[in-house]
């Protein structure tokens, strides 16, 4: 196997820009430093990607990062560590709020694609849409491209994904083993992510048919509409015990709106969300979500790009995240006179 760039840079003693350019002959290098860094590359066994040498021959030194929506805190972490990690190499990022229709994300492809980028990094998962997966595999024809909580499988298509069926199972293995018994599940289906999280509620739901009830709050929700699914809850005192939420933004609406009804979390009813977002350690009683880890998002994107950039030839392209679960107040067990 290969190595690194970032070997072939500790093998050298030098910076991955300085490998960079070397691999590709831009910028100054010192005779010295590009001895070392030649030395190294044979050392190493260094293999070179010719595709993304000759991108970088050809480069506008930038790449497109495409988000759903920009104001999302998942994003705007992500694309900050990316514009951060890339610094070094000299790039630059156009950051595209692409939306929701998927005629405008083919459109923001394909005006990045004239913008001549190097790479292009969706921050969101495809989902079946053919029309934009038939964008990506075409704009994969000419620049990597990285789905960040995808899959494609394609060539020049790296995909990291993170494990929402593990995550969902273990939000209800640790409410189960609170005593829950009668878990909602609570969807936004605006993210493809939820179907993933959707289908695994229903597994388990199907595996502990003889001891548990699992049900799925019938319409789609967001933070905005909780009063629904909060007044659900309280028409049918008896029928919950346990809610996960596809998001931390849904979770903390229902904790509020919850607590306007009387309801008690976690004496009454034990709450999950997903995100791990800045406000689920700052709301009382503090929720209790997943962590989706993010910062290994970034160090994995980083990477790819890095290496495809620096000429490297990457034979994985497909990497799994495993998020993690984060016990806080809203399912540990709370005095009644606290």
């Amino acid at each position: 196997m290969s190595a690194t760039i970032y070997e072939v840079a500790q093998k050298a003693g030098v910076s991955t820009a300085t490998v960079s350019r070397v691999i590709n002959h831009t910028g100054n290098v010192s005779e010295k430093n590009k001895s070392k860094v030649l030395q190294a590359l044979q050392d190493c066994h260094y293999t070179v990607n010719e595709m993304a040498r000759s991108l970088a021959k050809s480069s506008t030194m930038s790449i497109a990062l495409l988000a759903k929506d920009i104001r999302d805190d998942y994003y705007a972490h992500i694309a900050h560590a990316i514009e951060l990690s890339l610094g070094d190499l000299g790039y630059f990022s156009f950051l595209c709020d692409i939306g929701y229709e998927v005629s405008h994300q083919v459109e923001c492809i394909n005006m990045m694609l004239s913008k001549r980028v190097n790479a292009i990094v969706l921050l969101s998962s495809p989902g079946d849409d053919a029309q934009m997966i038939s964008a990506l595999l075409d704009a994969s024809a000419s620049v990597p491209v990285i789905l960040v909580n995808g899959f494609i499988d394609a060539p020049n298509i790296y995909c990291i994904q993170r494990d929402d069926a593990f995550a969902t199972q273990e939000c209800i293995q640790h409410l189960m083993s609170l005593g829950c018994r009668k878990l909602l599940f609570v969807s936004d289906f605006s993210y493809s992510s939820d179907f993933i999280k959707q289908q695994a509620f229903l597994k388990c739901g199907r595996q502990f048919a003889s001891e548990a009830d699992f049900t799925i709050y019938p319409s789609s929700c967001n933070h905005l509409d909780c009063k629904d699914v909060c007044a659900f809850i309280a028409a049918n005192p008896s029928k919950f015990d346990g809610v996960i939420a596809s998001n931390d933004i849904i979770a903390l609406g229902m904790l509020r709106n919850l607590w306007k009804l009387g309801i008690k979390i976690p004496q009454d009813i034990k709450l999950i969300g997903f995100d791990n977002v800045v406000f689920s350690s700052l709301c009382i009683p503090t929720l209790t979500t997943v962590d989706n880890k993010i910062d290994e998002h970034c160090k994995v994107t980083s990477h790819i790009l890095c290496s495809l950039f620096g000429g490297q030839s990457l034979p994985q392209h497909h990497h799994v995240i495993r998020p993690q679960l984060l016990i806080r107040e809203t399912t540990a067990f709370i005095p009644e006179n606290e």
